[in-house]
């Protein structure tokens, strides 16, 4: 085996392990690096807790950000 194939291998066995893609787009690597993934999992936390929100198109969202901020500038 060379060593190119070897370190491929590895890099392949450390993916899996953390739970990445193996054939993911290498310009989204920045999605699978430790701290992003930790912010995932807080992320999918705060989900499951009923936590947060989740809007289903652009303009949803910006109709939600109007309403509060015309909620909170009345504060």
């Amino acid at each position: 085996m060379t060593a190119h194939r070897e370190d491929h291998d590895e890099q392949s066995r450390v993916q899996a392990e953390q739970g990445q893609p193996q054939d993911h787009d290498p310009s989204q690597e920045w999605f699978w690096t430790p701290e992003w993934q930790e912010g995932e999992r807080d992320a999918d936390e705060e989900l499951a807790a009923g936590r947060g929100t989740i809007y289903m198109s652009g303009e949803e969202f910006l109709a939600a950000l109007k309403e509060r901020r015309t909620r909170h500038a009345d504060v």
